[in-house]
Parts: structure tokens; C-alpha cells; sequence
């Protein structure tokens, strides 16, 4: 007869880690690309055991899969020994139940992801048992308390933050006198750093977490994940050279008074007759949406609806003056007559199959309207929505995104980053359309170029944030301001040097004949300053920032009384600090460069210059472009 201790034994003996590889096989056998999430992974196991990184972020762009890659890397934490993994995402029922759904469909994710809900009134003797666990759990402060208490017994602890820069960011780290914010407090308790936690925050847009130093994230150690063949993205969307979206997809860009609800029609029409005619000729109509996403009010949202459930309405009673409405866009959209007429009449006889869905109200049936706008089952679905949007949301189907959300102020970086609802797998991007305000586009645009622009400088392992005239690279109340160096347009960059007379020399034979920032790196390569004196962020910047090359950056000199060419020595102005070798007040290189006409067109300008006593010196950096440079010092 078997015994119950012959069969545990066997059971023991026989287990294995092997969930990790399981699903990389499940995944491969379904036809799934696996490279870039075993990538991911391979340089998440070097942080965690060849730099025994302990608070880190894997990036990931908008849209590009990351939740496929949370699920192996559950897998492969719980391979390697971890016992409790908490995934923590936003505090909002439709996200979770989006994410908790892939979850738990992953088979080979053993045990089965449980709700922190679940823990509840568990007798204790459950708790205390030694068992691995995955938790979900929003980013609520209630719910996080309840786990913090229902979970005191669990160990060896991983939590995987989803949307790792909303709400988990310390806003009160500037204000001496007050607690962190709940949530990071929350966060920090559940993880338990101090006790060998570890904290691996997930997002398109880590740049708050930086600046906020958010549980003590180590930027060196920040995972970047390619993304996938198919995906459209950044340069996709806001390509450097407008010209070349011609052919890509459809870019409408509105006038400034984007308010008239006829600009919302229009779109609305053409969604339609886009619909049916990648429809054309099949025997399956696959069904598509349109994103409507102008405002974050509630009211605002049922304006909207009351647009386009209007003009549904007066398609389906064939009301004429709407189908010549209609007739007018198609003619547009078509050159052909008898596809214009064939497009109309389907989308007549097909009007019935609309719906029009809110999206961003705490109501119960709005929760079911997400998963109906994110998975589009009625031929013709309009999605109407404010802050949900921004955050979390795949939209499978997405043909017609009209866009006008916009602010009083500076754009800021991660929530118009995360307002991209159209980036993804996108096969049919020839025919999606973007409507958009032609400002609020070149001003998203450049929220992605300076955005896209710190992450180079993060892969480089020297990460700095960049922000423009019209966008900011965090909200102000998250910068660390006591750590966090804030470069503006002109400004002492990188450490001072010893300026022996070799360097000094050097610095006079420049002829022009290879760019200031090659130049320097030479003197780096000969021995004669270090990476630090002008720091590898700020010379791939000015590169990036130098359409034209060398014409576009200037080394600096001045002239003695000989009128021969010398490095500026500090004595000759006012408000001039010895110590930091800058001026206090500014303006130096402007006070130098002014009336010098075969100036104005540089857009960077290097300025090397020298202590009173001529023995130690350091650059001053000037950008004609607007922006400005935040680098984390802790």
C-alpha cells in the first residue's frame, strides 16, 4: 500500500523549476517571436545576481507588449527562489481585471495569480505556511494596508509595479515636514527593501521615477526591452521628417477652433467609411473602433457621445442632409464612383451595427465598456474617454483616434507619453487616422523627441532628462530638487580639471577642423581630461542636436591683449566664483557672443575656462534651443 509519505517525497523529488522555460515554449509553439522577452529576462537575472540590484525599472515603449514579459518574468522570479511576487497596478477595476485576465490564462504560472482580496480572513496558520505566492493588488491605499497586514508572514519578496511612475513617485519629497505620499509608503512597506526585497517597477515612462528617486532606483541598472517587428511607435507617429508619414497613415491635423463638435462629425464619418472598406470583399467584417479622447471630465465625455449618438441617429433614419454629409466625405476619401456609392450604402445598411461607449466613469456598467472598447465586437464602436485613456489600456482594433486633449500649460512628459493609444500592432496603419490639433502635435511630437532623447542617454549608463519650451520632463512637485541639478541654458557642466600646460596648449591648436564635442573627446583619448570633465549625456545631446554637424557647435575662445586667442580667465568679470570657476549671475558666454554675426546661427556653444590663478579649469555650456538638461546626483 502506498503511503501519504512515500507519495510527498516523490512529489519533492520530482518537482522542478522549470516555469520560466515552459511558457517561452507555450509561447513559441502559439508562433510567438520569445527573443525580445528572453533578452529582457537575461538582463534582468544579470541585475538581480551580477549587480545584486536590488530597486530597479524595465522600460518598455507604449503599447509594445510589456505585460506579456511580466508574466515570464513572474515565472522565472518564482524559478529562481522567490516566494511572493506582488503585482501592483493602478487603481482601477478595468486595468486590474485586464491584466489579472492574462495572468491568470498562463498556465505555466504555478501557483495560479490570487487577488489580495483572497487573503481576507485566512486563519493564520495559513498565512504563516511557507508556500510560494503571486498577489495582485491596485495601487489603493485600503487594499495595500490590508495586504501589508495579511501578508507580514511572507518572504523572500519581489514587487513588479506596474505603470511604475503613476502614484508609486514620492510627491512630498520637497516638503521636509510632511510623510511620503500613501502609496509610496505603501509600496515601500510591501517591498521591504531593508529586508532584502526587491522592487522592479515596469513602465513606458521611468523618467519621474528618476527624478523622484523613487524607492532609491539605480538608473545603471534600468532594463530596456526591444520592441516587437510589427510595432508602430515614436518614429512611426512623429517622425523626424513630417513629409515621410505621407503613405504611413492618415495625420489630420485641425485647426485651432477644434472645439466645433462639426470637426468630431467629420472624423466620425470617416471612421465609418474606413471601416467598410478594409472591410471590402470579406466574409468575416472585423469589427473596429474610433477613440475619442478630448477632456477628463465626465460632462465633457457626454457632450461628446451626445455628437456622434446624434449623427448615428440620423444615419439610421436616413436623414438627407447627413447622407449628403456622408456622400461629401466618401467623395473625398474615394476617387472612384462606384466604390463612393458601394462604401455609402453599406454604411447605411450596416449603422445598426454601432455602439457608443463611455469609458471613464466609476459606474458598473462602464467597467464592462472598457473590455467592449479594448476588444471591439460591434462592426462600428466609438470609444469616448478622459484619464483611463492615458493609462494601462490596450486597444485591439484601434482605426480613428481623435485627439485634443490639451493643456494650459507645459506638457508633461510621461502622461502625454502614455496618452498614445495608437502606438502598437498596427497591420492596417494605412488607413488609421490620427486627428489631432496641428500645435498639440508638434508639441507631442517634441515630447517624445526630448523623451527618446534621455533614454539614449540612459542606455549610454549616464542618464539626464531633457525638456523642452512646451513639455516637462516631470511634474515639479516630483523632482528631488535636493538632488537633482537642474542645467538650464547656460550653465558650468561636468567637474573641474587641472589645466596643466599641455592641455592648455592643446585647447589653442583647435583649428575648427573636427567638432568641439570630437575635439574633446580626443582629449579624453590622449589622457588629457576625463569622461567627467564633460560628461558622455551632454556630448551625445549636443550631437542628437546638431542637424547640421559641426556648423551647428562652437568652442569658444577669447583674445588677450595681443589680440592672440586665450582660454577666458575668471578675473576679467564680475560676480565671477573662483572656487566653481562660473559667474553667479550668468551670461558670460552671451556678454562674449554678442554683435558677433557669424555667431548667430550655432546652436551650441563650449566655453573652457580658467581659474585667476590659470592652474584649474572647467566648461561652460550654452544652448540656443530652448531646452534644459535635470541630472539625478544621488
Amino acid at each position: 500500500m502506498i503511503s501519504p509519505s512515500d507519495l510527498i517525497a516523490k512529489l519533492e523529488n520530482n518537482s522542478k523549476n522549470n516555469r520560466y522555460k515552459e511558457r517561452i515554449n507555450a509561447l513559441k509553439q502559439d508562433g510567438f517571436d520569445t527573443s525580445i522577452i528572453e533578452e529582457g529576462i537575461n538582463d534582468v537575472n544579470k541585475v538581480l545576481d551580477q549587480k545584486n540590484g536590488k530597486s530597479f525599472v524595465v522600460y518598455g515603449e507604449p503599447q509594445s507588449g510589456k505585460t506579456e514579459f511580466m508574466i515570464a518574468l513572474t515565472c522565472q522570479l518564482l524559478d529562481k527562489g522567490f516566494k511572493t511576487i506582488f503585482v501592483l497596478v493602478n487603481d482601477n477595476t478595468e486595468l486590474e481585471s485586464q491584466n489579472f485576465y492574462r495572468f491568470i490564462n498562463a498556465q505555466q504560472l504555478d501557483p495560479a495569480p490570487k487577488k489580495e482580496s483572497h487573503y481576507i480572513g485566512l486563519p493564520t496558520n495559513q498565512l504563516k505556511r511557507d508556500t510560494k505566492r503571486v498577489i495582485f493588488c491596485r495601487k489603493n491605499k485600503n487594499l495595500m494596508e490590508n495586504l501589508i497586514t495579511n501578508s507580514r508572514f511572507f518572504t523572500d519578496r519581489v514587487v513588479i509595479d506596474d505603470e511604475a511612475d503613476y502614484a508609486t513617485p514620492d510627491s512630498n519629497i520637497n516638503k521636509k515636514d510632511k510623510d511620503p505620499t500613501k502609496i509610496n509608503e505603501k509600496v515601500s512597506q510591501l517591498v521591504q527593501l531593508d529586508n532584502g526585497g526587491v522592487y522592479i517597477g515596469v513602465t513606458a515612462t521611468p523618467g519621474r521615477l528618476d527624478l523622484n528617486n523613487t524607492l532609491l532606483n539605480k538608473s545603471e541598472d534600468w532594463v530596456f526591452l526591444r520592441s516587437h517587428s510589427n510595432y508602430k511607435g515614436r518614429e512611426f507617429f512623429f517622425p523626424t521628417d513630417k513629409k515621410s508619414i505621407q503613405g504611413k497613415y492618415i495625420l489630420k491635423t485641425l485647426r485651432e477652433d477644434y472645439d466645433d463638435p462639426i470637426y468630431l462629425r467629420k472624423a466620425a464619418l470617416r471612421f465609418l467609411l474606413r471601416t467598410i472598406f478594409i472591410n471590402k470583399g470579406k466574409p468575416q467584417k472585423i469589427p473596429y473602433s474610433m477613440l475619442i479622447h478630448t477632456a477628463g471630465k465626465t460632462h465633457d465625455h457626454e457632450e461628446d457621445k451626445k455628437i456622434i449618438d446624434d449623427l448615428l441617429h440620423k444615419l439610421d433614419i436616413k436623414d438627407t442632409k447627413t447622407i449628403n454629409e456622408l456622400i461629401k466625405t466618401a467623395e473625398e476619401l474615394f476617387t472612384d464612383s462606384v466604390l463612393v456609392e458601394e462604401t455609402i450604402l453599406d454604411v447605411l445598411k450596416s449603422i445598426g451595427q454601432s455602439q457608443v461607449l463611455i469609458i471613464n466613469s466609476n459606474k458598473k456598467y462602464d467597467r464592462d465598456n472598457v473590455l467592449h472598447a479594448c476588444e471591439p465586437a460591434v462592426l462600428f464602436t466609438f470609444a469616448i474617454g478622459g484619464n483611463i485613456v492615458s493609462r494601462g489600456l490596450t486597444f485591439k482594433n484601434l482605426l480613428s483616434f481623435f485627439f485634443s486633449r490639451n493643456v494650459k500649460s507645459k506638457m508633461t512628459q510621461n502622461t502625454y507619453i502614455q496618452r498614445a493609444r495608437m502606438f502598437g500592432n498596427r497591420p492596417y496603419a494605412e488607413h488609421f487616422e490620427l486627428c489631432v490639433p496641428k500645435s498639440i502635435f508638434e508639441n507631442w511630437g517634441n515630447v517624445f523627441e526630448d523623451h527618446e532623447l534621455s533614454l539614449i542617454f540612459a542606455k549610454s549608463g549616464d542618464l539626464a532628462h531633457v525638456q523642452g519650451k512646451t513639455n516637462r520632463a516631470a511634474d515639479a512637485a516630483s523632482v528631488d530638487k535636493e538632488n537633482v541639478l537642474v542645467e538650464n541654458r547656460e550653465t558650468a557642466v561636468g567637474s573641474i580639471f587641472d589645466l596643466n600646460d599641455e592641455l592648455e596648449n592643446n585647447f589653442l591648436s583647435y583649428k575648427g577642423d573636427l567638432s568641439p564635442v570630437d575635439f574633446i573627446e580626443q582629449l579624453i583619448d590622449m589622457g588629457l581630461l576625463q569622461e567627467e570633465n564633460f560628461p558622455s549625456y551632454l556630448r551625445q545631446y549636443i550631437n542628437h542636436k546638431s542637424p547640421d554637424g559641426i556648423k551647428d557647435q562652437h568652442l569658444l575662445f577669447t583674445t588677450d591683449s595681443d589680440n592672440l586667442k586665450c582660454i577666458y580667465r575668471g578675473s576679467n568679470t564680475s560676480y565671477w566664483d573662483d572656487e566653481l570657476l562660473k559667474r553667479t549671475r550668468g551670461g558670460l558666454i552671451q556678454s562674449i557672443i554678442k554683435g558677433r554675426s557669424n555667431l548667430i546661427s550655432k546652436k551650441h556653444f563650449i566655453f573652457p575656462v580658467k581659474s585667476i590663478d590659470g592652474t584649474r579649469g572647467r566648461f561652460i555650456y550654452r544652448s540656443e534651443l530652448g531646452q534644459t538638461i535635470l541630472k539625478n546626483l544621488k
